[in-house]
């Protein structure tokens, strides 16, 4: 991502705290694993986003909702680093030599993270109208209730400890819906600003489920072609094209590159592109933390080249090594996964708690890295607290009441 949108995070402010936002899918991102299921071998060979038949390519071969443990780990591992990230920019004395300051570039993965995530899962719908209320079902869930949940908590505490940022009926409206005002808006939980693009990538992809499939694979195809001809950097333009056409919107059209292309890769290919992800992200980690030892045309790549093609490349590799090598998916791997987003969407009304309410200033005499360390241990802890108690309570009860409604005709 962009320096401006660091700088954004990092001006965005509450009293008495310091930190910048998240970030998501900062998610994100967002984000998200679809539950899995049991596959004929010939099904798992030919892959969720090109089986063919005999009479030629076709999207609609079988279904394959695969959940994979190693990306499930990444998810959380790309939360965590936004975690770190904030716990960083909290502390006027940033710890390691503010090296953790680069954990903002979770939010890359995220985005195409999800994108993979929901090509994946409903590239085969393309043209299939009736499948289209599953869908809408399935990603209101996934996004909407843990997020409503992390809002009424940002409420609360701000009834208990008001600041000087007031909040009207309209905006509370917009906030709960997740429907941004301007290129710049943020939610009152701060990091789900990238929940935003999520929303809007989710209403495109169902928009192709509703269409015919001709028209579908070009509008897949047209969309991200213009982002990248007429697209704007984050933050810049006038909204609402700045939004639309935002280049972060290309993070998950890689994602949806990954899903076209880790079936087709062997075992000696899947984990060369995987060796070629790291080294990519790699490259593009060392240039934000020691700018000029690189060469300047590597220091010229845009970021979504740096980031959103090397997440890409990750994220295909690691899924063709699951494919290929067998799967690594446990229960650790799945909790890691659940605990992804809660944490995400946590974690800065934890932080700013723990600013607000004075407790910082009883860490104050520790060494940096130690509160910091103290401070990123309590933000995962209450992140999975926040999914057992809160998230999945929740997303029950919406579940139910949609499934009312269903019943009722409604």
């Amino acid at each position: 991502m962009a320096d401006a949108n660091r700088d954004c995070f990092m001006s965005r402010q509450h009293p008495g705290m310091d930190p910048a936002t998240n970030v998501r899918d900062l998610q994100a991102s967002s984000a998200t694993a679809e539950a899995g299921r049991v596959v004929p071998a010939a099904e798992r060979e030919r892959g969720p986003c090109n089986e063919r038949e005999a009479g030629g390519a076709s999207l609609n071969a079988g279904r394959l909702d695969e959940r994979f443990g190693t990306l499930d780990a990444g998810r959380w591992l790309a939360a965590a680093a936004v975690v770190l990230y904030h716990c960083s920019g909290i502390l006027q004395h940033k710890p390691f030599s503010g090296f953790f300051q680069i954990g903002y570039h979770g939010v890359d993965f995220f985005f195409a993270l999800s994108g993979f995530v929901i090509a994946n899962a409903h590239l085969r719908d393309f043209g299939r109208p009736i499948r289209f209320s599953a869908y809408a079902r399935k990603r209101f869930l996934r996004i909407y209730p843990p997020y409503w949940v992390a809002t009424l908590l940002t409420i609360a505490w701000a009834f208990i400890h008001p600041s000087d940022q007031r909040v009207g009926i309209e905006s509370a409206v917009l906030n709960l819906l997740l429907i941004p005002r301007s290129s710049v808006d943020y939610p009152l939980v701060v990091p789900a600003w990238t929940l935003f693009y999520e929303v809007l990538f989710y209403i495109f992809f169902g928009l192709l489920i509703l269409m015919p499939r001709a028209l579908a694979r070009a509008a897949l195809l047209l969309w991200p072609l213009a982002i990248y001809r007429f697209g704007v950097e984050l933050h810049q333009g006038t909204f609402p094209s700045s939004f639309l056409m935002s280049k972060l919107i290309l993070e998950f059209f890689c994602g949806v590159g990954a899903c076209l292309i880790y079936s087709y890769l062997d075992r000696v290919t899947a984990v060369g592109v995987l060796i070629l992800g790291l080294a990519m992200m790699g490259i593009a980690l060392a240039l934000e933390i020691a700018p000029g030892t690189l060469p300047v045309w590597v220091d010229q790549l845009p970021s979504l080249a740096r980031y959103g093609g090397s997440s890409a490349a990750i994220i295909a590799g690691l899924a063709a090594i699951e494919r290929r090598f067998g799967s690594l998916r446990s229960g650790v791997t799945d909790q890691l996964g659940n605990f992804s987003y809660s944490t995400y969407l946590i974690h800065y009304l934890v932080l700013m708690v723990l600013a607000q309410s004075g407790l910082m200033t009883r860490l104050a005499p520790l060494a940096s890295w130690l509160v910091w360390s103290i401070l990123a241990l309590v933000c995962l802890a209450v992140g999975a607290l926040f999914h057992k108690v809160l998230e999945r309570p929740a997303v029950g009860v919406c579940r139910w009441v949609l499934s009312r409604q269903r019943a009722c005709g409604v």
